[in-house]
């Protein structure tokens, strides 16, 4: 769509052939490895990891949703923020479940396609889709959850956050829309509960852009130094 591929698979898959690919160009990979903190200088960076001093010409912040990059670039400890929701997920064999075999449930893999079935109720929605052919099953429940949490998925901002953060919203207006949704208005206006699939978001090519944005931002940068920009606000 929009001339953009899209790759859906198990998460776990997805990471060893990124692991794989990455071995075989000789990256040095070290697992269970602690990075206590960063440090970015003039004349050089790097990371403080199981207490050794690691100095790169470049250090990429992708720590998780405890990110102690995040704080370094943001100055601050970035507090968890409750959306009011949480997601149980499921990722399985289809043939060894029976999905196949039961009347209630093999139109999932009918005709060996992939199929995608969505089911939207009050505070909660489900999805269920077959991958593969038909040979996989994964699914997604949203439901309320007022549980205190301990993680946050806020990201700090820079060339791209004002993009994110603005799907982001696009992915809270649609789960709302499917919560609140009035039943009878949705069968007689069934195109309100389709998922916008917006050219902005998926035509989008961000190398491209990160590539034509960099020497404007870098040089406002060195200028007037690091600024947090505005983001939008969720509505």
């Amino acid at each position: 769509m929009f001339g953009a591929r899209a790759y859906n698979g198990h998460r776990g898959e997805i990471h060893q052939i990124l692991w794989n690919h990455a071995i075989s160009l000789g990256v040095d990979i070290r697992c269970s490895s602690n990075v206590t903190s960063f440090w970015d200088t003039e004349a050089s960076c790097g990371v403080i990891c199981n207490g050794e001093r690691l100095e790169a010409d470049v250090v990429v912040g992708a720590d998780g949703v405890r990110s102690k990059a995040r704080e370094l670039v943001l100055g601050y400890e970035d507090k968890p923020v409750a959306s009011g929701y949480a997601i149980y997920r499921a990722w399985f064999d289809a043939k060894e479940s029976g999905i196949a075999d039961d009347p209630l449930t093999s139109y999932l893999v009918e005709g060996g396609k992939d199929h995608f079935y969505g089911w939207i109720g009050q505070d909660v929605h489900f999805l269920a889709s077959s991958l593969k052919g038909g040979k996989d099953i994964s699914y997604v429940i949203t439901h309320k959850d007022d549980a205190d949490i301990e993680e946050s998925w806020q990201l700090p901002p820079g060339i791209r956050y004002g993009r994110v953060r603005r799907a982001q919203l696009g992915g809270v207006a649609q789960r709302e829309a499917w919560h609140k949704t009035d039943s009878e208005d949705a069968k007689a206006n069934p195109d309100k509960m389709m998922i916008p699939r917006e050219e902005w978001l998926l035509g989008h090519d961000a190398e491209a852009h990160a590539f034509a944005a960099y020497p404007a931002v870098a040089k406002q940068i060195l200028a007037h130094g690091y600024k947090l920009p505005v983001l939008p606000e969720s509505t």
